[in-house]
């Protein structure tokens, strides 16, 4: 929740954002694979739904939560055998981000609607 009110005190959108955006990708360091979280900002849910570089991004965009980096060691610790272990994994990666950002929202008073998703394009408005 610190990082997502410094991110927007430090740099807040501008009136145009007409929602914030908490993105999820799976990276690599070396080979140990990571959840990656963000926060960025769109006009709206049709730019969303298009993809592309989002007109609002802070600095530093990036969060990190224990949590998600529990779910994703977790998934690698039991392995992905099968495909349906991975849609779980990327169920629980989403329920885990969209609890986070809607509390986070919730607490700091973003009145912005509030969407969770992955980059692959998978998303949904989760508060406001």
């Amino acid at each position: 929740m610190a990082q997502v009110k410094n991110a927007l005190d430090t740099q807040p959108p501008s009136s145009e954002i007409r929602l914030l955006w908490f993105g999820l990708f799976e990276g690599l360091r070396g080979k140990e694979e990571y959840a990656g979280y963000y926060l960025a900002g769109y006009t709206g849910e049709e730019q969303l739904a298009k993809g592309g570089p989002a007109p609002y991004s802070p600095d530093s965009p990036y969060i990190t939560s224990q949590l998600l980096g529990t779910v994703i060691n977790e998934a690698v610790r039991i392995g992905r055998a099968s495909p349906r272990f991975s849609v779980f994994d990327y169920a629980l990666m989403f329920g885990a981000a969209a609890t986070l950002s809607r509390f986070a929202a919730r607490s700091l008073g973003i009145t912005l609607p509030i969407y969770v998703g992955f980059d692959s394009g998978d998303f949904a408005r989760i508060a406001n």
